[in-house]
């Protein structure tokens, strides 16, 4: 009896000896994987036709502005995900953005864009742009939109993510 409790304790011993042992070596691979710096950028643009406000490089940059340091510098581990889809959302192109990590180590950001349905240019050559729900956005440097061109309003400053309140359009 006394050697059927040995080969039992024996045995106990000899399967939590391989589960910590399976337990370490998940855990040193986590480690590594954390420290391991970012191996890609993968932007995923859901309506890009017709609207390219933003490029690869400008998302990069957002990066580098939350982190401080260029994307292949930033370990996994130090991702800051949240920052990065908050900075993404005050961009005044973007309707929503949502940042994660593969498991193959990218970062991959799936944004989609506000589209533009009219821009509102007022005489002395500055304006604006009309999304399909009728908010305000900024005119871009990058690229100009197909758009409907709206004229002859009164000026009217723009605010982020304002609504046209012009007096113009009241009917």
């Amino acid at each position: 009896m006394v050697k059927q409790q040995q080969k039992k304790w024996q045995k106990l011993a000899l399967y939590g000896s391989i589960i910590v042992l399976a337990w370490l070596v998940v855990g040193m691979g986590m480690a590594s994987y954390k420290r391991a710096p970012v191996k890609d950028f993968r932007p995923i643009l859901l309506n890009e036709e017709n609207n390219q406000f933003l490029a690869k490089a400008d998302l990069e940059e957002v990066v580098r502005r939350v982190h401080g340091r260029p994307l292949a510098e930033i370990p996994r581990g130090e991702l800051e995900i949240a920052a990065i889809e908050a900075e993404l959302r005050e961009n005044p192109y973007v309707a929503s953005a949502e940042a994660y990590t593969e498991l193959s180590g990218d970062l991959g950001v799936r944004l989609e864009l506000r589209k533009p349905l009219a821009r509102v240019m007022f005489g002395d050559g500055s304006g604006f742009y009309l999304d399909r729900s009728f908010q305000k956005m900024e005119l871009s440097q990058q690229f100009a939109a197909n758009t409907l061109l709206v004229r002859g309003l009164s000026y009217e400053p723009i605010a982020p993510r304002d609504s046209i309140q012009n007096a113009d359009l009241d009917g």
